[in-house]
C-alpha cells in the first residue's frame, strides 16, 4: 500500500508529495482536525489524481484527511513566519536575481555559441527581460488567484469537470 499527501486551498492543489507526509503540511493541522475517512477512488480530488483506469473508480479506500479554515490556516502559517510580506520580499529578490542572470551573456555560452546561436540569445534574453520588467508581486498574487479559481494546472487531468469545492477552507490528506 502506497501513501500520498497533498495541500489543497478550496480544491486546487498547492503541495503534492509522494510516499510521505510533508512536515510542512502538518504545521498547519492539528490532530482534532483529522478525519478517517472510506471513499471511492472516483470521489478523489482530479486536479490531484489522473484519469482512472476501467473499474478502478468503484475500488475504495481509507483516505486521512485533515481541514481547516483559510482563516485559521494562515493565522498558524504567520506564527510561523510565512507571512504575505515575506513572501513579497522573497519574491522580490527571485526577481532580481533572475534579472541578473539574464543581463548579460553566461561565458560558457559566449565560449561555445555561433552568431546565430547567440543571436537567439540575445533574443530570448531581451523578451525574458521584458517579461521581468512586468512582473510584479501583485500581478503575480492576481495571478495565482485565476489559476486557482479557474482550476487551470500543467499537467493532464480527468475530462471531467470538477465539482466545486466547499469555499473558504484548506485541506491536507494522505492515503
Amino acid at each position: 500500500m502506497s501513501s500520498y499527501c497533498h495541500l489543497e486551498i478550496v480544491g486546487y492543489p498547492l503541495i503534492e508529495e509522494i510516499a510521505d507526509v510533508h512536515p510542512f503540511v502538518m504545521t498547519i493541522f492539528q490532530d482534532s482536525e483529522k478525519r478517517i475517512k472510506t471513499r471511492l477512488l472516483s470521489e478523489r480530488n482530479p486536479l490531484v489524481w489522473d484519469v482512472l483506469e476501467g473499474g478502478e473508480e468503484a475500488e475504495v479506500e481509507t483516505a486521512f484527511e485533515y481541514a481547516t479554515t483559510v482563516h485559521v490556516a494562515v493565522q498558524r502559517l504567520e506564527i510561523k513566519g510565512f507571512t504575505l510580506e515575506k513572501a513579497q520580499e522573497e519574491f522580490e529578490d527571485w526577481l532580481s536575481t533572475s534579472m541578473g542572470l539574464m543581463q548579460d551573456e553566461p561565458e560558457w555560452y559566449r565560449l561555445r555559441a555561433d552568431g546565430e546561436q547567440r543571436e537567439l540569445w540575445e533574443s530570448f534574453r531581451q523578451e525574458q527581460l521584458e517579461l521581468y520588467r512586468g512582473f510584479t508581486f501583485d500581478v503575480w498574487l492576481r495571478s495565482m488567484r485565476e489559476v486557482i479559481v479557474k482550476r487551470l494546472q500543467g499537467r493532464k487531468s480527468s475530462q471531467e469537470p470538477p465539482q466545486e469545492p466547499d469555499r473558504g477552507e484548506a485541506r491536507g490528506g494522505g492515503l
